[in-house]
């Protein structure tokens, strides 16, 4: 079933400090995010190796790492990468923290909890890339507002539900329909909830976009709103 079509669906919560908090969750911001802020700079030797293209996020591999690879398989890769949580939808579940320079990557386990340890020989389901130097399939760099993602690549949309433990509000893109960008949770819309073409301009052009975020094996509202022939 797709994810997006259940109440409550998961999401990964904002990348940034400027970010409201949503309502009763445990996770307004991701667990690595908020450690960082208070944390001095990555030593070198833990940073993962950045590959020659740079950190392009596209929904089989991230900087080079396999999304569907065992989590033991992505740490060998990058011995460095640290234990740490992943936040989705008023939930933690367990991840694994990869740092490149300028670009930091969380690969999630949401079938578990809070608590619970990382199955390494398992796959993660869910990834959140957020940074400077983040790069989106064609090479271009993750553009920092919506006003620019709608101008470099036109047709998308944006999404919201801005209820108790939900996902918020998201951009997609058409052209890029498995790549979710994550908005502040209380991004001003028309609606609490709904989803309305880019083009209908439903947030300020200055709407920072924090991350991109993959589910792996799950659709996106993209998927049915891009497939609609009549939509702008």
């Amino acid at each position: 079933m797709n994810r997006y079509a259940l109440s409550g669906a998961l999401a990964v919560a904002a990348a940034c400090s400027g970010r409201d908090a949503r309502p009763d969750s445990l996770a307004t911001r991701p667990a690595e995010t908020v450690a960082a802020a208070a944390a001095p700079p990555t030593p070198a030797d833990s940073l993962c190796l950045t590959p020659p293209r740079g950190v392009v996020v596209t929904p089989d591999t991230l900087a080079g790492l396999p999304a569907d690879a065992p989590i033991s398989a992505l740490v060998a890769r990058c011995p460095g990468s640290t234990v740490d949580l992943f936040a989705h939808g008023g939930s933690q579940s367990p991840a694994r923290v990869f740092r490149f320079g300028g670009a930091t990557l969380v690969a999630g386990q949401t079938d578990y909890d809070y608590g619970d340890s990382l199955r390494m020989a398992e796959s993660a389901d869910a990834w959140e890339a957020s940074g400077d130097s983040v790069r989106l399939p064609d090479g271009g760099l993750l553009p920092r507002t919506v006003g620019d993602l709608r101008e470099r690549y036109g047709r998308g949309f944006v999404t919201a539900d801005q209820r108790d433990d939900s996902e918020g509000v998201r951009a997609y893109l058409c052209r890029y329909p498995h790549l979710g960008f994550v908005l502040d949770y209380g991004e001003r819309t028309p609606a609490m909830v709904g989803q309305w073409p880019l083009d209908a301009r439903p947030v300020a052009d200055s709407a920072r976009i924090f991350s991109i975020e993959v589910w792996r094996g799950v659709g996106t509202p993209a998927d049915s709103l891009c497939a609609t022939p009549h939509s702008p």
